[in-house]
């Protein structure tokens, strides 16, 4: 029926996302744990190719939180701490880019980008590295209304800011095959943060 009609695709990553976020109370450790690794098996690349990132992002995030507790619990805490931390810091990228925008009349929502933690412990893992070899960084996502603002946007953040340019991706020209698209860059900000 799933390949028939989307909806019931839909339907079951949302019963899977309710089954996900009250997966603490099944008692048995070994059914969270197969739960989970189905999960993260099957539904999670489902959600991916339908370009569903919100539900793919907290789905990994659950499973994350099932399978590797402890890796978990440690990186959720540091990145945390590195907010409050930064907190300073990102107001003022915010009041930076902010009054530019206003300056050249374009319209966009400037917010703090929740951070995908299954995400990052995968690339750390990748990399060989622990949490604890995380470096600093801030993830904002700037939001406009079109194509052309998104790259205004962008020569805005990196003539107030220094990009570091081994880290720019343009999902705008380069499109991802379920639709996603963005610019993705790094800099260099407000007290040479990341």
């Amino acid at each position: 029926h799933s390949a028939e009609d989307l909806r019931v695709v839909i339907i079951k990553l949302a019963d899977r996302l309710h089954n996900m976020r009250t997966l603490e109370n099944i008692d048995e450790e070994k059914k969270r744990v197969r739960i989970a690794s189905e999960t993260l098996e099957i539904y999670v690349p489902i959600a991916n190719l339908l370009g569903i990132r919100e539900i793919k992002t907290e789905l990994e995030d659950l499973c994350f939180k099932f399978l590797f507790g402890q890796d978990y619990e440690k990186l959720d805490r540091k990145l945390a701490d590195s907010d409050k931390k930064n907190e300073k810091e990102i107001n003022e990228f915010i009041e930076i880019v902010s009054k530019e925008l206003k300056k050249q009349e374009i319209k966009a929502k400037i917010s703090v980008k929740k951070k995908n933690l299954y995400s990052i412990y995968k690339k750390l893992r990748s990399l060989g590295k622990t949490i604890d070899d995380l470096e600093e960084r801030i993830a904002l996502k700037i939001v406009t209304d079109t194509i052309p603002h998104c790259y205004q946007i962008l020569g805005i953040v990196h003539l107030n800011f220094v990009p570091k340019t081994s880290r720019f991706k343009d999902y705008i020209a380069n499109q991802k095959v379920n639709g996603y698209q963005s610019l993705h860059t790094t800099i260099f900000g407000v007290k040479g943060l990341l």
